[in-house]
């Protein structure tokens, strides 16, 4: 039987986290636990927790170390074969777990499995297609090109526990990207899964967002020479070319936009010709 251990890290989310927690709850696929890691919330969030009355809940409490942090004591208490990622404040449809599940029973060969999203600003139409990844980068790339989303998202990706035996887990020392970083790992190691079903819903108006909170932070800096081939320079320089659209369009962190052009305007300017055809071909 697939069973999975869901992984929620909560800090200062007291309007979110029922939604969240319910949206879990109330899945089509019941086989879980839901372990929610309290990063030291100074709100009341975790008394909101405290009202659920479900034996698959788990709570943790810890000080307050990170998202990364939060997410790794989780992954270190999960009891199940299968681990998932939801944040605080996004929520899934009741097809997110059975999704999963299909993918699992159905592409044996894969350790990773992602699904869609959609947004509260772009609504992401749901497609029945699945298949292999044959190249995450190049298909990363497309997928941005397509609808300016990723192929992977944090709360859109199963992942098999033993694989964090090879690729290790987050990295507690980035402030951003943690999640770029860790799907750049286990790309490079597993074969994945990818469901083009909308499982989620990214929700960019909740409170206490990272990409509103730390605006000033909040570019994943690759290093360039951990980067070999051209599709994943690809990959890179679409994360970078939509990082330096917003960094522009909404008027902050100039100096980080400089960075982004000095360091790679290379990649961006190749995933910028990928764009145009992209669009084109769309027309």
């Amino acid at each position: 039987m697939i069973e999975f251990s869901i992984i929620i890290p909560l800090y200062n989310k007291e309007l979110s986290i029922k939604n969240t927690i319910d949206s879990v709850l109330v899945q089509s696929y019941p086989n879980f636990e839901l372990i929610i890691v309290n990063d030291g919330s100074t709100d009341t969030s975790i008394d909101v927790v405290s009202t659920f009355e479900d034996r698959r809940i788990k709570i943790i409490n810890k000080t307050n170390g990170g998202v990364s942090s939060a997410r790794n004591v989780g992954i270190e208490q999960a009891t199940k074969e299968y681990i998932v990622f939801l944040d605080a404040d996004d929520l899934w449809y009741e097809n997110a777990l059975d999704e999963f599940r299909y993918l699992i029973e159905n592409f044996t060969d894969a350790q990773v499995y992602c699904t869609a999203h959609t947004l509260t600003i772009k609504n992401i139409s749901s497609r029945l297609r699945r298949y292999y990844i044959d190249n995450y980068w190049k298909q990363n790339a497309i997928s941005y090109a397509r609808n300016s989303t990723a192929v992977v998202c944090t709360g859109c990706i199963a992942i098999k526990k033993n694989s964090f035996d090879t690729v290790s887990d987050f990295d507690v020392s980035l402030t951003h990207g943690e999640d770029l970083d860790l799907w750049k790992r286990l790309a490079e190691k597993f074969v994945f899964a990818k469901s083009e079903v909308v499982t989620m819903l990214y929700r960019l108006n909740a409170e206490n967002r990272s990409d509103k909170t730390n605006i000033n932070n909040n570019i994943y800096f690759v290093n360039r020479s951990s980067v070999k081939s051209n599709y994943q320079k690809l990959n890179f320089g679409c994360i970078y070319f939509f990082e330096l659209y917003k960094c522009i369009a909404e008027s902050y962190n100039m100096k980080n936009c400089l960075k982004l052009v000095i360091k790679y305007g290379d990649w961006i300017l190749f995933f910028f010709t990928l764009l145009i055809y992209v669009r084109l071909l769309k027309k």
